[in-house]
C-alpha cells in the first residue's frame, strides 16, 4: 500500500512500507537506509521525509510482446531482484517450440509478492502443433499424425502464496495439428492420388500445415493450411476418385486437439497452466485448455 500523499508521515511508516530496505523494517530506523527506495526518491545527498509522500514499495514493470519469457529473468534484467513487483503484460506472449513455455514463473524465493496483470486482448499461448504429412506413393513417404500443441504457462512451487494473476486476456495451450491424409493407389498409375497435409494448430508461433509428399504420376496432394493465433488451419477435402482416402484433418483452435485425417489422428492440445495450484487468481479470464 502506498504511503499517504499528505503530511505528516512518520519514519516508522516509511520503514514499514519499504521493509525490504535498511533494517528490514526493524528499529533503529535511519532515513538514509531508504535512498532510491522508489522512483523520485533521491539515491544520494539530501533526503527528506517529504520525498516519500505517495511513494510505494511496489515496483511497476511493463512486458510487451515476446516469446519464451522467464519472469525472474525479465525482472532481473530490469534491475529488480527482490520485493513486491507488479507486471502488466501488454503484448502477446508465445513460444517458438512445443518444448518451450510461453511464460515461465519460477525461482521466486527472493521475492515477497508478484502481481501479474494480463491486459485485455492479450494472449499467453503455446505454440501450435504442426499438421500431419499427407502420404505419397513411396513407402517412406507415409502419412503422419498431427503434432502436439505447446503449453502456455509454467508455475513452480516457489510461487505458492506469492503469485497473484489478474487475467483480463486469454491463456491457452496451442492447438494440436490435424492428421494427414493417405495416398490412394489407383488401378492405373495416372489414377493415383496423394494425401493432403493436415492443418496447423492455433498458437504463437502458429502451427504450420503438413507436407504433401510427391507422386510420380497421378495427382499430388496439397499442403495443409497453417493456423493463426486463435484458429487452427483448415483440413482439406478428399481428392476426387480417391475413395475418400486423401482428406486431412483441421488443426485445433486454441486449447483444442487437431481433427483426424483419413490416415491418422490429430495432435493433442497444449496445457494452459502447469502449476495452477500455486496461483492466486483475482480474475480467471479466458482459459483455453487444461489447468493442472
Amino acid at each position: 500500500m502506498a504511503l499517504s500523499n499528505n503530511k505528516p508521515i512518520k519514519l516508522s511508516e516509511i520503514a514499514a512500507e519499504f521493509k525490504n530496505k535498511g533494517n528490514g523494517g526493524s528499529t533503529p530506523y535511519s532515513l538514509t537506509d531508504y535512498y532510491g527506495a522508489a522512483t523520485g526518491v533521491p539515491a544520494s545527498g539530501e533526503l527528506s521525509i517529504t520525498d516519500f509522500l505517495g511513494k510505494s514499495s511496489i515496483v511497476e514493470l511493463t512486458l510487451g510482446s515476446s516469446q519464451n519469457v522467464n519472469i525472474v529473468r525479465f525482472m532481473r534484467d530490469n534491475g529488480v531482484n527482490s520485493g513486491i513487483v507488479r507486471i502488466t503484460i501488454t503484448g502477446t506472449i508465445g513460444a517458438d517450440s512445443i518444448n518451450a513455455y510461453a511464460l515461465t514463473i519460477n525461482n521466486l524465493s527472493n521475492y515477497e509478492r508478484i502481481e501479474i496483470i494480463i491486459s485485455a486482448g492479450v494472449h499467453i499461448v503455446g505454440k501450435g502443433g504442426t499438421g500431419g504429412d499427407g502420404g505419397g506413393e513411396r513407402s517412406f513417404d507415409a502419412p503422419t499424425a498431427g503434432g502436439l500443441g505447446g503449453n502456455a504457462m509454467l508455475v513452480d512451487s516457489t510461487a505458492n502464496g506469492k503469485l497473484v494473476i489478474d487475467n483480463r486476456g486469454v491463456i491457452a495451450g496451442g492447438g494440436g495439428g490435424g492428421g494427414g491424409g493417405s495416398f490412394y493407389n489407383g488401378i492405373r498409375a495416372s489414377q493415383s492420388r496423394g494425401g493432403h497435409g493436415g492443418g496447423g494448430g492455433a498458437g504463437f508461433s502458429v502451427g504450420t500445415g503438413g507436407y504433401n509428399h510427391d507422386v510420380t504420376q497421378g495427382v499430388r496432394g496439397t499442403f495443409g493450411h497453417s493456423g493463426t493465433l486463435t484458429t487452427g488451419g483448415a483440413g482439406r477435402a478428399a481428392q476426387s476418385n480417391s475413395n475418400n482416402r486423401t482428406y486431412s484433418g483441421k488443426g485445433g483452435n486454441l486449447g483444442q486437439p487437431g481433427s483426424r485425417g483419413y490416415a491418422h489422428m490429430g495432435g493433442s492440445a497444449g496445457i494452459a497452466v502447469v502449476g495452477n495450484s500455486y496461483v492466486q487468481w483475482t480474475l480467471l479470464g479466458t482459459i483455453a485448455g487444461s489447468r493442472v
